[in-house]
């Protein structure tokens, strides 16, 4: 059995109405085994600030924090300087307005990912809810992998794929 590590990467920029959701649901997990990275575009709002203010207040989560704030060429840019400094076996890519659904998906994540050795991404259900509302507007429903669905363009949401990267783990 491995021991489990999370890089959760987070791109934001000007997200000031979403930050703390997004904060609060990696912080609240029961797993804590995991880096957040958080890649600011160098935000003109509150955000920075917001974060600055979570991290304080909470010096536990700010210990597993790397918080950079720099222009950057855009969110995919961001995910990728988050990628250079992740450390960790299994990748999340969450948006700034996206959330954990529980304090138990990275155990969950975890305990499946363990028990199936030959896995190299899991991925979940995504659900959709318009800003503020616990009203379910939609849901992408996880299903059983077809092998081949990628080639034909099937794709998980970022928000709920899980990958394993050995290439993560020699960085250490």
């Amino acid at each position: 059995m491995i021991k489990p590590f999370f890089s959760i990467i987070t791109a934001t920029f000007n997200s000031e109405d979403v930050i703390e959701g997004c904060l609060k649901s990696v912080f609240n997990q029961n797993l804590t085994d995991y880096e957040h990275l958080i890649l600011d575009g160098k935000s003109s709002d509150k955000t920075i600030e917001l974060i600055d203010v979570f991290l304080t207040k909470q010096p536990e989560y700010a210990s597993r924090v790397k918080f950079v704030s720099e222009p950057d060429l855009g969110i995919y840019d961001a995910f990728n300087k988050g990628l250079d400094l992740a450390r960790g076996q299994f990748m999340l890519y969450l948006g700034s307005d996206d959330r954990l659904f529980d304090e138990d998906v990275l155990s969950k994540v975890f305990v499946q990912l363990n028990a199936e050795s030959q896995l190299k991404i899991a991925y979940g259900t995504v659900v959709f809810t318009a800003f503020g509302s616990p009203k379910i507007d939609r849901e992408w429903l996880a299903d059983t992998y077809i092998p081949g669905s990628f080639a034909w363009g099937w794709m998980p949401p970022f928000s709920a794929l899980f990958c394993i990267s050995q290439q993560l783990n020699n960085k250490k």
